[in-house]
């Protein structure tokens, strides 16, 4: 189970006007990057290496097998042509083969408590940083 914040980058979206709507999400993930690179990259570092977060792109084949945290997030700011990547996903993903996330997923109240600190102290953060830096120009917001 995937918990986190995606982009869907490829032409292929689902919009009704599918150019409008890809140069939409590739500038909200340009956003996305600056505000990484300026505020958040050290964060979502710390943040993924405390949550076995990952980082994935269509290309993935096992999200397990990337690099050290700091090194996805650093692929993720490095990231030059996100269009031909198709989607990309930063996040926490659980496994049914892993027994501790096997007990998360078997009880519900568990998963509501990942789900909500995942959302309230990695994603939501970052997201409203990003759609405020997209509404006024790409401007640094500071969200503390």
């Amino acid at each position: 189970m995937r918990i986190g914040l995606g982009f869907n980058l490829s032409a292929a979206g689902r919009e009704a006007d599918r150019g409008v709507g890809q140069e939409r999400v590739l500038a909200f993930f340009e956003q996305f990057q600056r505000t990484l690179e300026r505020a958040w990259k050290r964060e979502l570092g710390r943040w993924m290496a405390a949550n076995s977060g990952f980082i994935q792109h269509t290309a993935t084949v096992n999200p397990r097998s990337t690099c050290c945290p700091n090194g996805r997030v650093d692929w993720l700011l490095d990231c030059r042509n996100p269009a031909a990547l198709g989607w990309v996903f930063v996040g926490r993903w659980l496994f049914l083969d892993k027994p501790d996330d096997a007990k998360i997923l078997g009880d519900r109240a568990k998963l509501a408590t990942i789900v909500d600190d995942t959302f309230r102290r990695a994603v939501s953060d970052l997201a409203v940083v990003v759609i405020r830096g997209e509404r006024n120009g790409g401007q640094r917001h500071q969200n503390r």
